[in-house]
């Protein structure tokens, strides 16, 4: 994500597709004047969000600035641009006489925003609710489950993770660790729980009357060794509620792209209810 700085626009004599060499700012009694990046107060080594004017071309990407030489930018290799013919990924090559500026783009200005994925809601029982598709283009996601009810009262609410996109998912005797604490009203003391090797990650129980509620976030899926944390509120064997905190590591270095949900008893049934998010 690039950083945002205000009203920063200037001329480069670059041709071609390399490194920009940055010139003066533009200076205008009609249009105002413009800063330069120096002027603008940009730093050193700073990502920023550019956009390049060329005649009738055009080109946008990040880029990093160098504040040496006079100043320079790189060049996005994804650059989306327009090139007088079609729109399209790759770098512009540039004149001579192009101008740059500083624009965000809409990932910088939704930064932490939720992007809502894929949604689902059970209206007959089933054996598990799974979500694939989970891959690169966000580097963090988010699951939201509401209202989660077994057929089995009392059953405990499970996940699992896949490498091959929900084709099978993990469930080696180590495949998951994690520690975390439950509290519950009848107890003033906070219930440590922890597993150094484990085939699921436990999130919670469910009764008819205190449905099953979490958020889940699920850190780098694609780095492999995907990490989460997780809070949910559930309820006991004794119909009260439950608050569990827990933080856990999925034990694989191939990117997990998949998971399922599923109790330990019984099948997944109404109304249970989840979507997933990226996170920008």
């Amino acid at each position: 994500m690039g950083q945002l700085f205000s009203r920063v626009l200037v001329e480069t004599a670059t041709v071609g597709i390399g490194t920009i060499a940055l010139g003066a700012a533009i200076r205008s009694s009609t249009n105002g004047d413009w800063n330069t990046f120096a002027e603008a107060g940009v730093p050193n080594g700073a990502l920023v969000s550019y956009e390049i004017i060329d005649g009738h071309n055009f080109a946008e990407g990040e880029g990093i600035y160098s504040s040496s030489g006079g100043g320079t930018l790189t060049r996005d290799a994804a650059e989306i641009s327009w090139d007088g013919a079609a729109r399209g990924v790759g770098k512009l090559a540039l004149s001579g006489n192009a101008k740059v500026f500083l624009s965000p783009r809409p990932a910088d200005l939704n930064a932490g925003a939720l992007i809502l994925l894929q949604s689902q809601v059970f209206t007959s029982p089933a054996a598990a609710m799974t979500f694939t598709g989970i891959d690169a283009s966000y580097d963090e996601y988010e699951l939201h489950l509401n209202g989660f009810m077994p057929q089995t009262q009392g059953s405990r609410l499970r996940m699992q993770f896949s490498t091959d996109n929900g084709v099978t998912f993990d469930s080696g005797a180590t495949d998951y660790q994690y520690a975390g604490t439950t509290t519950a009203p009848s107890s003033s003391a906070v219930t440590k729980y922890a597993s150094a090797g484990a085939t699921y990650f436990e999130i919670g129980i469910s009764q008819s009357n205190l449905p099953l509620s979490a958020v889940i976030e699920i850190s780098r899926p694609s780095a492999g060794n995907t990490v989460i944390d997780l809070r949910a509120r559930g309820s006991s064997n004794a119909n009260e509620i439950v608050h569990n905190v827990f933080a856990g590591i999925h034990r694989k270095s191939a990117a997990m792209n998949a998971l399922r949900l599923f109790y330990s008893g019984g099948n997944v049934t109404v109304p249970s209810r989840a979507k997933l998010y990226g996170v920008r």
